[in-house]
């Protein structure tokens, strides 16, 4: 039963990686239709009037679409080593959980600032809720390890705290 019980583990880990995968590819497909790069590119612009130093780059559309379909594709690829239970995975599934709530964070508050939606804000909802869910799948899979490192018996579902 414990075997079984680390490869449903596992499995979550590797399903909230693949849904983390397909929700940023929606996100880059609204984007692309919706503006965003001439909205960034003016931003890049303003940036690097007010802040010279900074290195803000300004982007071609087939720049842009190389780079994120690219991101997205090796990301993807990554997607067997989470189902595996490689455990880099599961940091690496927090780190892009809080990319992702970092990105929703950042279309939202633009959102707001700006008084009109942002390119891409309409995505933001899947975004925020395959990073929670990244985030909390992540989050018990950790403490199911640390469990098996300590010598002790897993804890039943009914009686986890909280969660």
């Amino acid at each position: 039963m414990g075997e079984a019980r680390a490869r449903r583990r596992r499995s979550r880990v590797g399903l909230a990686w693949l849904l983390l995968c397909l929700v940023l590819a929606i996100h880059v497909a609204e984007e692309a239709f919706t503006g965003f790069l001439p909205a960034y590119n003016q931003t890049a612009e303003a940036l690097r009037g007010l802040f010279p130093f900074l290195p803000v780059p300004t982007l071609s559309l087939t720049l842009w679409l190389s780079i994120t379909i690219g991101l997205v594709a090796f990301l993807t690829a990554l997607a067997p080593f989470a189902y595996r239970g490689f455990a880099i995975m599961r940091v690496a599934t927090v780190g892009l959980s809080l990319v992702v709530l970092a990105n929703v964070t950042g279309h939202v508050g633009g959102s707001f600032l700006a008084g009109a939606p942002m390119p891409g804000v309409y995505s933001t909802p899947l975004l925020a809720a395959a990073g929670i869910y990244g985030l909390v799948v992540a989050w018990r899979w950790e403490a199911e390890v640390a469990r098996a490192f300590a010598g002790a018996a897993p804890v039943p579902p009914g009686e986890r705290g909280g969660a």
